[in-house]
Parts: structure tokens; sequence; C-alpha cells
């Protein structure tokens, strides 16, 4: 989800369900912690207690998504790649058949 995002804009350490997209952006950037799920909320507490106790690795993870918003999932990026999709649009033909 874009609020993700934001956390990492903001120096935060994600941690997110292993589902869509944002699974596989924390897992690539190391920047959070990505669960199974959320059926198990004492592994949540523990996987919290252990970024609270392991400064150095929260702020690893942090640095490492704040990094990323500015190298990739940025609006500026996402720009280009729109600006490529309405060219490409552009440049189609539709033909409208009546029948």
């Amino acid at each position: 989800s874009r609020k993700n995002y934001t956390y990492m804009s903001a120096g935060m350490v994600v941690i997110t369900t292993d589902v869509g997209q944002m699974a596989y952006a924390i897992r690539q950037e190391n920047c959070g912690i990505v669960l199974k799920g959320l059926n198990d909320l004492n592994f949540l507490a523990s996987t919290i207690e252990s970024l609270f106790y392991n400064r150095a690795q929260a702020i690893v993870f942090a640095k490492n998504g704040n990094e990323a918003i500015g190298r990739r999932y940025n609006w500026e990026k996402e720009q280009q790649k729109l600006l490529r999709v309405y060219k490409l649009l552009s440049n189609c033909q539709f033909k409208e058949t009546i029948q």
C-alpha cells in the first residue's frame, strides 16, 4: 500500500505481510520485515520487540527504505513510466466498427 512508501520516506521500518507487491519491495530493498500473516500475534510482538532491542538493524532498515524512495519509489520515477505509457497509447490507432 502507498502508506508503506510514506513510512519508508519518513525513515521508518516497515513491517508488512507477505501479500502483494509490497512484500517484494521490502525484501528487495532490505528495509523491513515481511510476515507470513498476522495470525500469530506473539510472533508480531516478538518482531517488534527485536527491532526495539536491535537498534542497529532497525537503523539499517530505515536507511535502506529512505534511500529506496529517493532512488526508485518516487513520483519522478513513476512519472517517467506514466509518460511512456501515455506516449505508447497516443501512437495507437483505434478503429471503430459499426455493425
